[in-house]
């Protein structure tokens, strides 16, 4: 049966509904937000902490870029470093403050004198940090396909909590639990038994 003058309407409300869905804050959609149902991915959301509004100074700057680049591999980004007033001692050692994914995490800075008369220095996170894309990387190398452990970047190391990832092995999507066992940030990898298993 045809209904005149009904074609057009239903072409411009699908054109505006497909603009709308396009256009959610110029962000893409999430892989998670990808594969509708099935369990919450990650972990519980941590407590984001801003950082402080000053610049970083000429000691942390350097510090800073180095340390980022260090972390960067694991899909984490260093945000600021805020270390205290350095007493100009070498060899030295300062605990900052590292602000990483909207963490806060110590970041210990060794200091040391160079052959040619600057300084030297190295730089860690002491606080366990879990990275959320180095997590998957893991996954991927047990024989896992598609790990997607959620959009959260980072997640505290704090001994018992629990993030879930979604995965795949032969075609079929698996549910697993990383659950953190050391304060390094060490994770150990289970079947999440409360997850359908596809």
């Amino acid at each position: 049966m045809r209904v005149p003058g009904r074609l057009p309407v239903v072409v411009v409300i699908c054109v505006a509904v497909l603009l709308l869905c396009g256009c959610t804050e110029g962000r893409p959609t999430s892989r998670s937000d990808a594969q509708p149902g099935g369990p919450r991915l990650g972990g519980g959301t941590p407590v984001q902490q801003e950082p402080p509004p000053e610049e970083m100074n000429s000691l942390e700057r350097p510090v800073a870029q180095r340390l980022a680049q260090q972390i960067a591999s694991d899909g984490l980004t260093l945000e600021h470093l805020d270390c205290p007033a350095w007493d100009r001692r070498l060899p030295g050692r300062m605990m900052c403050k590292g602000y990483v994914d909207g963490l806060v995490a110590r970041v210990r800075v060794d200091l040391a004198a160079s052959k040619q008369g600057g300084v030297t220095f190295a730089a860690r996170l002491t606080d366990g940090v879990v990275a959320t894309r180095k997590l998957e990387r893991t996954l991927l190398r047990q024989g896992w396909t598609g790990p997607d452990c959620g959009e959260v970047a980072a997640y505290p190391a704090r001994l018992g909590s629990r993030i879930r990832c979604r995965v795949t092995r032969s075609g079929r999507p698996r549910y697993l639990v990383a659950t953190v066992d050391d304060r390094a940030g060490g994770v150990s990898i289970a079947a999440d038994r409360g997850a359908p298993t596809g």
